[in-house]
């Protein structure tokens, strides 16, 4: 988007951007100066909830809080609320007329105080019973529509009811605006004190039934935990058992340790029955050297050994009595005395030493005997414990069952109790609304009148800057040597201006160019133009310059004769031909003086050349150069005039005129075409700015008649 030619759109449309606003300005000021004036009036609801106290002591949350008081709010938005306010409205005016706050419809002016009283009746029961208004109720009596006519439907009150939470307080306000300040008053009182009666009798039922329920619930809870505790008392009865799992703990711990003792006891009685089995071979091996002890002595030894035996037998089937204890050691020291006596003969004596291996295997068998008593008694007690354990394993299973099923209880009772506690606190403690702050009869609020008439012209401004917009997007007119640069994608020669006005000959332009803006800026940049294209034409020495417009309309001619006049004036001899300029009715085509055919100097060769500028007007009548005259004809002819003059112009035909275009072109050494500022291009003109693109003399394109805002500062100077 081009911002700088915006802006210029802008400054051309200067006029618009002022009329406009300020139209709709006064317009609006003399449509509102008679709006009446409006009151306002704010109830303030002290919720509770900030200063509500948690059973848990947790700040309350941020969210959850925020929800809390947007379903408050919400709550007062509903139609049930909203209809309830429309009745009462309704029912103040009927009951009370001289001091209604809007004066009646006249529908229910015309009626008589009978139907009027009916139809308050019905206003009061649809009231109690907290019924919605809706067009189906118009049925003897236009219930709904009275409500619509007053003023009082659910939109008009919503339409100037504000209830919002005030700055992230405690508090909620209700505001109300309208045309009478004890309406907005009786509103938004009403309205906070219908919310905190609903409330309060809402919050009383729910609490009443809460309790009702969680009472109920608490004494079902303690009935069933009471039931399962009895259940683990009598199995605990039945059974003998105080604790299960801790007496088979225990048990199996005492069985743990008799099974190490009897594990102890065998490995020393299978020591002691290895050492008796070597004494025995080393007792019946001949060739230890060992002789038999006496008869007698080893008669004694046996016999006490025997009577040893049978004390152990006694001792362990008595129950292990002192008295066989201490009868059991007689006979052990008596054994002990008999080989210790046995053995107090010389050392050197085969029957002392195998004496004493007898000693030796005789303590063995009696310790063995003591192992093998201690052994059963370990054994017995084994198979005890083992029988008492296996018999205490169900009433184990049993007694967990039992307690699992009485712990479960007493959670839920506890849970319960919790809750039952915690709906006694929030009880006692919960949200409490109250009236804050009353509606008061306020002073009139500031007149809106400015504010609308300031929207108004603001509003038609942007209206009129969108338009602009819009137009200027859809604009394809090309205005600028950007824009037909873009176009052409070629070289831009040159931009010639508007000329205001453009009834004088170049040669008072020339002569009076410091009278008009115009002028001046015309003469600089016809001369910026000759300079561009006198320099192309000079590097090749070239001489004939060919000049054709895009359109008809183009100024082709005006800039023809323009150039000629601004080469004249560097002191070159210049010949103009074109078409019959005195006939020509372009205004901007401006007069050099008597022309002379171009069709006599073809045919005879005759030319009355002037001081700087000649002139050689065509013949309009003929539709091809090339159908009158032979091309050898027109280059020798073409050749001569070379010779006789510093530039030739040649005003060739629009490119309209293709046919004729391309025959003089065959003659030009250099061509330009002329493109007129504000036209648009379609597709025929593209394809013949391709055309001219596409010639091998062709130089570049020239902007005519473009607007001095258009053209630029850049340009100018470019120009000068």
């Amino acid at each position: 988007m081009d911002f700088k030619r915006f802006f210029r759109t802008l400054k051309r449309n200067i006029w618009l951007l002022i009329s406009v606003p300020v139209l709709a300005g006064g317009l609006t000021y003399y449509l509102v100066q008679d709006l009446p004036q409006e009151y306002k009036s704010q109830a303030l609801i002290s919720t509770g909830l900030s200063d509500q106290v948690t059973v848990d002591d947790a700040p309350s949350n941020y969210m959850v809080q925020n929800q809390r008081f947007n379903n408050i709010i919400e709550s007062l938005f509903m139609k049930k609320n909203l209809n309830s306010l429309s009745y009462k409205l309704i029912l103040h005016d009927l009951e009370n007329p001289e001091n209604a706050f809007h004066e009646l419809p006249e529908e229910l002016r015309l009626l008589d105080s009978n139907k009027r009283s009916a139809i308050v009746e019905e206003y009061k029961r649809f009231l109690a019973e907290e019924k919605v208004l809706t067009p189906d109720d118009n049925q003897e009596y236009a219930l709904f529509d009275y409500i619509q006519l007053a003023g009082y439907g659910e939109e008009a009150i919503q339409d100037q009811l504000v209830i919002a939470r005030k700055d992230n307080s405690d508090f909620i306000q209700i505001e109300y605006l309208s045309d009478n300040p004890y309406l907005s008053v009786y509103v938004v009182n009403t309205m906070a004190n219908d919310f905190i009666n609903g409330f309060k009798d809402r919050a009383d039922r729910s609490k009443h039934n809460s309790k009702e329920l969680l009472d109920s619930l608490l004494k079902n809870k303690e009935a069933s935990m009471n039931a399962k505790n009895s259940q683990v008392k009598n199995f605990q009865v039945q059974n003998s058992t105080i604790n299960v799992v801790s007496q088979a703990e225990s048990l199996y711990g005492q069985i743990a340790e008799k099974e190490a003792q009897r594990a102890t006891i065998v490995g020393e009685i299978q020591s002691l029955q290895g050492g008796i089995q070597g004494i025995e071979d080393k007792l019946k091996n001949r060739n230890s050297g060992l002789v038999s002890v006496s008869i007698e002595e080893n008669n004694q030894i046996i016999s006490l050994k025997k009577q040893l035996e049978v004390a152990n037998e006694r001792y362990v089937d008595n129950g292990f009595k002192p008295a066989d204890a201490r009868a059991i050691d007689s006979i052990q020291s008596k054994l002990t005395s008999l080989i210790a006596s046995s053995a107090s003969s010389t050392a050197t004596d085969p029957r002392v030493l195998r004496q004493s291996l007898i000693q030796q295997k005789l303590d063995m068998e009696v310790e063995l005997d003591r192992a093998k008593s201690g052994l059963s008694v370990i054994l017995a007690d084994l198979s005890r414990m083992k029988g008492l354990y296996n018999s205490m394993v169900p009433k184990d299973a049993g007694m967990k069952n039992y307690e699992r099923e009485a712990e479960v209880a007493t959670k839920e009772y506890l849970s319960a109790l919790e809750l039952y506690n915690k709906n006694n606190v929030l009880a006692s403690t919960g949200v409490r609304p109250q009236l804050a702050q009353a509606g008061v009869v306020n002073p009139p609020e500031p007149s809106m009148k400015l504010i609308f008439v300031a929207l108004a012209a603001f509003a038609s401004l942007c209206v009129c800057l969108f338009i602009l917009i819009i137009a200027f997007l859809l604009d394809n007119k090309i205005r600028s040597s950007e824009q037909l640069t873009h176009l052409t994608k070629q070289r831009i020669l040159g931009v010639i201006n508007r000329i205001v006005p453009n009834d004088k000959d170049l040669s008072t332009i020339w002569e009076e160019g410091n009278v008009s803006k115009d002028y001046a800026t015309y003469k600089d940049l016809l001369r910026s133009l000759r300079f561009e294209i006198d320099e192309a034409m000079r590097l090749e020495n070239k001489q004939i310059l060919g000049v054709t417009g895009l359109f008809e309309s183009s100024g082709s001619s005006f800039i023809t004769s323009s150039l000629a006049y601004s080469f004249a004036k560097t002191q070159k001899k210049v010949l103009l031909i074109g078409g019959d300029y005195a006939l020509d009715k372009t205004p901007e085509i401006k007069e050099i003086g008597d022309s002379q055919l171009f069709d006599s100097y073809i045919v005879k060769r005759e030319l009355q050349a002037e001081k700087f500028i000649t002139k050689l007007t065509t013949n309009s009548k003929n539709e091809s150069l090339l159908e009158v005259y032979n091309e050898d004809v027109l280059r020798k002819g073409f050749d001569q005039l070379k010779a006789e003059f510093d530039v030739i112009l040649v005003d060739i035909d629009s490119l309209q005129k293709v046919h004729r275009t391309k025959e003089w072109l065959m003659f030009v050494d250099k061509s330009i075409a002329v493109f007129p500022a504000g036209e648009t291009v379609g597709t025929y003109e593209k394809d013949l700015i391709s055309f001219m693109n596409q010639q091998e003399n062709f130089i570049g394109w020239v902007l005519n008649k473009a607007k001095v805002e258009d053209i630029g500062l850049r340009k100018l100077m470019h120009a000068n």
